[in-house]
């Protein structure tokens, strides 16, 4: 098994993504969303309440991305949402609401915010990582960074390319193509091989590398290292296939 490729930046905190996580810290089933983000190298800041969520928005222009845990009820996540619209020095801050699966009522204030991010449910390191840089990507570029939906994956492919061949994990698939985790992505314009591992089964598949992230791209230290490679011509029962597995993927990836 490969193991998964990390940026560390143990040293030089401003390097972390900064993350507000809106959640009460004396909870009787604690969430451990905190420590976990903390692992993956960003920035938290547990924040109990309105008014520290106010100072921490207004006091810093950084990016952020704001977590906000649902189970804190319809009110408190209506009045942070709220505060987080009035109070952000930096206007394109980005919610993502995260904890269980909540009800109706929840469901139609978020949508009402404009909140479309989610981590619902029991979720594990990968789907959200993905989910939070999804954030601050919409962060730095004005909007859903992609239109095209995007899924979370942990699947191992080899890939060609010439007489070379590199193995990487898959980071996130789209109907359009996917992104490969490898520690030395190809140059933009390569053009590759390799065989998608579909649960109805492994579909031969041609791509062009269209944007990588190497290592040491400082404007990209939390998102993965490796590649964006874009299919060419998959046939209907491949995307088909793929939008299976999209819709599966992302039941609890949008609120």
């Amino acid at each position: 098994m490969l193991q998964r490729i990390h940026r560390e930046h143990d040293s030089g905190a401003a390097l972390r993504d900064a993350v507000l996580l809106r959640e009460d810290p004396f909870a009787s089933r604690p969430s451990g969303l905190g420590e976990r983000l903390h692992r993956m190298g960003f920035d938290v800041g547990v924040v109990p309440n309105e008014s520290d969520l106010r100072r921490r928005l207004s006091r810093s222009a950084r990016p952020h991305a704001v977590l906000v845990n649902v189970g804190l009820g319809s009110s408190q996540v209506q009045d942070t949402l709220l505060t987080t619209h009035r109070s952000a020095r930096n206007p394109l801050v980005t919610v993502l609401a995260i904890g269980d699966e909540p009800q109706t009522p929840i469901r139609e204030i978020l949508r009402h915010a404009g909140v479309s991010l989610a981590a619902f449910g029991s979720v594990d390191d990968h789907t959200l990582r993905f989910q939070v840089n999804r954030a601050f990507l919409a962060d730095r570029s004005r909007g859903p960074a992609r239109g095209e939906l995007r899924a979370p994956l942990d699947w191992e492919i080899s890939v060609e390319m010439g007489t070379r061949r590199m193995s990487g994990r898959v980071y996130s698939l789209s109907r359009g193509g996917l992104f490969l985790e490898v520690v030395r992505p190809a140059r933009v314009g390569t053009q590759v091989r390799f065989e998608l591992p579909l649960p109805s089964g492994a579909v031969p598949m041609r791509a062009e590398v269209v944007h990588t992230n190497p290592p040491g791209y400082l404007r990209t230290l939390r998102e993965p290292i490796g590649m964006g490679l874009r299919f060419e011509s998959p046939d209907r029962a491949t995307t088909q296939a793929i939008d299976a597995v999209l819709a599966d993927r992302c039941s609890r990836l949008l609120v």
